[in-house]
């Protein structure tokens, strides 16, 4: 997958049931992250950034993306884009208490990414939440495929 100007956003992977335009695989620092993609950009809806606390402090956690298969052999998972902030799962599952998540979009609210924090208590498999800016990487819409 390449972008408007040329420059290779990485592998294309098609065929995935829940992202029909496909997956693009992103070099992270250490780790590989999958993100959906289309022409137009990365169709992620806003991420669901939950806490073992009840005010939103703490390490944010991320629902179990993988849908309950366990780890694949992607260390990550965008589940959410918040402006140009995408959050993704990593490290092991476990499953854990949470008791508060936060809401966007949000005006006004100064949580994790400018999210507003809600009491929810559930017991949910969730991930560790990592984060990167994905502006950084300088891609420009529209993207394509280039292939043999």
């Amino acid at each position: 997958m390449k972008d408007s100007n040329g420059i290779v956003v990485g592998p294309f992977y098609a065929g995935n049931l829940s992202i029909p335009e496909g997956t693009v695989v992103l070099s992270v620092g250490a780790e590989v992250v999958a993100l959906p993609i289309d022409v137009d950009g990365f169709p992620m809806g806003h991420p669901d950034i939950l806490f073992e606390s009840t005010d939103c402090t703490g390490p944010p956690l991320v629902h179990d993306v993988t849908g309950g298969t366990g780890r694949s052999l992607l260390t990550g998972f965008g589940v959410g884009l918040v402006n140009t902030t995408v959050v993704y799962a990593t490290g092991p599952e476990s499953t854990k208490t949470v008791n508060s998540r936060l809401t966007f979009p949000t005006v006004g609210c100064g949580g994790f990414l400018g999210g507003c924090c809600n009491q929810n208590t559930q017991i949910l498999p969730v991930q560790t939440a990592a984060a990167f800016d994905l502006s950084t990487f300088g891609l420009v819409a529209p993207f394509h495929l280039e292939g043999p």
